[in-house]
């Protein structure tokens, strides 16, 4: 998930604190040269915000290419694809399992498409400069 957003002067414009399981408390400040406020829509690998909760003052729903997640819960609204694929292991329709984000796990797992958990390699912060 971007950590902060600069301008072309190097001013940060926009950053972002979070919570584990993706909730973001943005701060937008605007650019000096132009008095835009620059917004990114970017969240965990694979989400976009779609921002149709912002009037009631709720984050999320995020898209992810096979179903929709709420940051606020840790869980996505529909059941895993794979589920509806024959995928199951036996604990049935409605299990935990078919609705959680990363195996309950969101700072090791990741969950890019909603179909499938991995491993995150990279445990670490990083910055990325000249990019």
């Amino acid at each position: 998930m971007p950590r902060a957003l600069s301008s072309p002067e190097g001013v940060t414009v926009w950053s972002a604190a979070t919570k584990p399981y993706g909730e973001v408390s943005e701060t937008m400040t605007p650019d000096p040269a132009t008095g835009q406020t620059v917004v990114t829509n970017l969240r965990l690998p694979g989400q976009y915000d779609e921002r149709l909760l912002g009037s009631l003052g709720l984050q999320g729903p995020y898209y992810k290419w096979n179903r929709w997640y709420l940051p606020s819960v840790g869980r996505y609204m529909e059941l895993d694809p794979l589920a509806l694929e024959g995928g199951f292991d036996g604990v049935g329709w409605y299990a935990p399992d078919w609705y959680n984000y990363g195996d309950g796990n969101p700072l090791t797992n990741v969950d890019p498409t909603g179909r499938q958990t991995f491993v995150s390699l990279e445990l670490c912060d990083s910055e990325v400069r000249g990019g």
